[in-house]
C-alpha cells in the first residue's frame, strides 16, 4: 500500500504543475469561452487518472517522479523535483533526518511513509463518509417532492434549484420559487445535463477524495465548479439572447444561498460564486472567433506540454562536456574505490556503448557538490590515448571521471575543469 501511496503522490505533484498552468491561463484568457476552461480542467483529471504518460521533449513537467519508488530502501533518501535549488535545500534535510543508521530496528523513511499512508487512507474514508451522509440528507429532503413536468420536481424542503442523481438525474426546484425565474433556472440546469456535468462534478470530487492531501487540487476543484457554472450561464445567455441578462441575474440573486462546504453534489443553481457570475453575465459578449481559436490552440499546447513526461537523455550527452567523443575515443577504463584503481576487464566498444547509452534524466536534479561531498566509491575513469595497463592517474593524461552514487541512482561527470550537476539514472 505504501508503493501505491508514493505512486499517487507523484501523480499528484505532476498534476499540480498542470493546475498552476490552468490557473495562469484562466487569468490570461478571461474573455475566452468558459467551456474551454472546463476542458482544461479535464486535462487535470486525465493527469490524475492515468498512471503512465508518454515522454516528450516539449514536456514542461520538471520531474515525473519527484519521490523515487526506491526511497523506502535507499541508504540516502532523496527527492528529484527537477528544480536543483529545491533539491539542494530539501535533500540534506531528508538525508540527515531519515537516513537509516546501522543497528536501527526500522528504517525511518519506511516509518514515515507507512504513517503517511495510514493517514491518507483515513482521510479517504472520512471524505467518503461525508459524501454518503450529505447525499442521504439531501435524498431525505426530496422524498416528498412533487413532479412539475418531465424531469422537474417541486420540493418544500430545498432552498435553491439543483440537479440530483447520476443515472436518472432530476431537477429539483423550491416550491416558493419565483415564477419568472423558472424558465431561466430550468434552462441552466438542462444545460448542465446536456454537458454531463452531473457526472463530471462527482468524478472530480472522487479524485479529490483520493488526492485530498494536496491543497492545490482543492483549489482546482473549487475553480472547476465555478467554471462549470459560468459555462452554463454563458450557454443560456447565448441561446436565449442578451436581452435576458437582467432577468437572469435577478434569478441568480433570488435563488442564491450560502455554500457551507465543498460538495460532490448537487449542481445547485445559486450556490457557487453568485456575485462573480452576475458580473460575468451582465458583461457577457460573444467571444470573437480569434479569441476562441487562441483558447483552443492554447488548450492543445497545454495538453502536449503537461500531459507528457520529460524526455530522458543518454549519459554521453550529459550537459556540455561532449562525453560522446570521450566514449568514442576511450582506450582504457579503470574503477576507483576512492583509494586504489583497478582495470575493467574486456574493455571493448560494446561495453563503451552500454555505458554511453545509460539513460538519465533530461534535466539536472541537484546543484554541484564539493569534492568532499561526492561519493567516489563507484567512480569510473575513462582515459583517452593511454595504455590500458597503466593504472596511475597523471596530470598530463586526458581523463574523464564519472561518479555514481552508492545506490547508482545518481550520476555526474568531471572533466578535470568543472564537475557537472547530478542527474537521475
Amino acid at each position: 500500500m505504501e508503493n501505491a501511496f508514493l505512486k499517487l503522490l507523484n501523480m499528484s505533484i505532476t498534476a499540480s504543475w498542470l493546475v498552476l498552468a490552468v490557473i495562469l491561463l484562466r487569468l490570461l484568457l478571461k474573455k475566452a469561452p468558459k467551456a474551454i476552461m472546463v476542458v482544461m480542467w479535464a486535462l487535470v483529471g486525465i493527469r490524475l487518472i492515468c498512471p503512465f504518460s508518454f515522454e516528450s521533449v516539449l514536456s514542461l513537467i520538471p520531474s515525473s517522479e519527484t519521490v523515487p519508488s526506491d526511497i523506502l530502501y535507499t541508504a540516502t533518501p532523496t527527492i528529484y523535483s527537477g528544480i536543483p535549488t529545491l533539491n539542494s535545500a530539501v535533500n540534506p534535510i531528508i538525508a540527515g533526518s531519515l537516513s537509516p543508521d546501522t543497528g536501527d530496528s526500522i528504517n525511518p523513511m519506511q516509518a514515515v511513509v507507512f504513517t503517511a499512508t495510514v493517514i491518507w487512507i483515513a482521510g479517504i474514508a472520512a471524505m467518503l463518509l461525508y459524501t454518503v451522509i450529505s447525499y442521504l440528507r439531501i435524498h431525505r429532503n426530496v422524498r416528498e417532492a412533487a413532479p412539475l413536468k418531465d424531469g422537474v420536481w417541486l420540493c418544500d424542503r430545498v432552498d435553491t434549484p439543483f440537479i440530483l442523481g447520476i443515472i436518472r438525474p432530476r431537477i429539483y426546484l423550491p416550491s416558493n420559487i419565483n415564477i419568472g425565474d423558472i424558465e431561466y433556472v430550468i434552462a441552466h440546469e438542462k444545460s448542465h445535463l446536456k454537458r454531463f456535468d452531473h457526472l463530471w462534478k462527482p468524478l472530480g470530487f472522487l479524485l479529490l477524495t483520493v488526492y485530498w492531501f494536496n491543497p492545490i487540487l482543492w483549489l482546482a476543484y473549487i475553480l472547476l465548479c465555478r467554471d462549470i457554472e459560468s459555462a452554463c450561464d454563458e450557454k443560456v445567455i447565448a441561446d436565449m439572447g442578451s436581452e435576458i441578462k437582467k432577468s437572469y441575474s435577478d434569478a441568480l440573486i433570488n435563488c442564491s444561498v450560502p455554500c457551507k462546504m465543498i460538495t460532490a453534489c448537487p449542481l445547485a443553481f445559486g450556490e457557487i460564486g453568485v456575485k462573480s457570475r452576475i458580473k460575468s453575465v451582465l458583461n457577457y459578449r460573444k467571444p470573437a472567433f480569434w479569441i476562441s481559436a487562441v483558447a483552443i490552440i492554447t488548450c492543445l499546447v497545454t495538453a502536449v506540454c503537461f500531459l507528457t513526461n520529460p524526455d530522458k537523455t543518454k549519459l554521453k550527452n550529459i550537459e556540455k562536456l561532449s562525453l560522446e567523443s570521450v566514449f568514442d575515443n576511450t582506450e582504457a577504463i579503470t574503477v576507483s574505490d576512492g583509494t586504489a584503481y583497478r582495470a575493467v576487464a574486456d574493455v571493448n566498444n560494446e561495453l563503451l556503448l552500454k555505458l554511453g547509452d545509460i539513460e538519465i534524466s533530461a534535466s539536472a536534479i541537484s546543484e554541484n557538490r564539493s569534492d568532499e561531498d561526492r561519493d567516489k566509491t563507484n567512480t569510473l575513469i575513462l582515459r583517452t590515448g593511454q595504455d590500458s595497463d597503466r593504472l596511475s592517474v597523471s596530470s598530463d593524461t586526458e581523463v574523464t571521471y564519472i561518479y555514481f552514487s552508492a545506490d547508482f541512482s545518481q550520476v555526474w561527470a568531471d572533466n578535470g575543469v568543472k564537475p557537472t550537476l547530478s542527474y537521475k539514472v
